[in-house]
């Protein structure tokens, strides 16, 4: 269990795409312009999108919020620019989901750039939400689209950890969110008797980094697309991948 903040320097690897889409064609033109990499994770065969995957049950926590709904009761309206999406984390509908790897990646889609927010914070904690295991101030992209935030610390097998993603747009200081994202991860074995081995973080990331290996793979796309379905999140599915970089606290 990790005792202190860790304030050292991470970089997310992420892959910045441009999708340009038109009615009849598709995916007609993409464009790389960055390349960097994610810890190496479990295969995912695209094939399989036709049996839709299941949800693993993810039990004894609470449900997270991947939409944040906003300021609490009390404070002022929220000062960021009003989008067609809200900050999302791409994850089921309850916040939860599982993982096989020690430092997964969390994965979100950020209608900000960095000039539009004061501040975004990331962090981690236990499962009592006693103890932050990690927190780290993010720089966003200069576009919107969707970010991966790899956690940089060792997570613990059979263990559920809650995290956070905090968004003000606003000058009101520590204590102000605009936006109060949260949701559950817990390591585990993957499961053959689900989809996707019942491992929802890992799926979502071999499907991402998949992308950069060959951007015109259809049945790559229409998994990234079914997958994200499944959670009513398919709206977001076309949306730019985006670099963003954790910074010293």
């Amino acid at each position: 269990m990790v005792n202190q903040l860790l304030i050292k320097r991470f970089k997310i690897g992420v892959l910045v795409i441009s999708l340009i889409l038109t009615p009849n064609a598709g995916w007609t033109q993409t464009r790389l312009e960055a390349e960097t990499s994610y810890p190496h994770h479990a295969e995912v065969n695209p094939s399989r999108v036709a049996t839709r995957p299941r949800p693993r049950p993810i039990t004894g926590t609470p449900d997270g919020s991947r939409t944040g709904g906003g300021t609490r009761p009390g404070e002022s309206a929220s000062q960021c620019r009003q989008t067609t999406h809200p900050p999302t984390a791409l994850v089921p509908e309850d916040g939860k989901g599982a993982t096989a790897m020690e430092s997964p990646v969390v994965w979100f889609y950020m209608p900000y750039t960095n000039q539009d927010v004061t501040t975004v914070e990331f962090s981690v904690h236990d499962r009592n939400e006693t103890t932050t295991l990690y927190r780290s101030s993010i720089q966003l992209a200069d576009v919107p689209g969707v970010m991966g935030i790899t956690i940089p610390i060792a997570l613990e097998m059979e263990e559920a950890y809650q995290w956070k993603l905090m968004i003000n747009c606003g000058s009101e200081g520590y204590g102000h969110r605009d936006f109060a994202l949260d949701g559950w991860i817990t390591r585990t074995t993957p499961d053959p008797a689900f989809e996707w081995n019942g491992v929802w973080y890992d799926a979502l990331t071999e499907l991402a980094t998949r992308y950069r290996s060959n951007l015109e793979d259809t049945a790559v796309r229409t998994a990234w697309v079914d997958l994200l379905e499944q959670v009513g999140l398919a709206d977001l599915a076309l949306d730019t991948v985006v670099d963003a970089q954790l910074l010293s606290n």
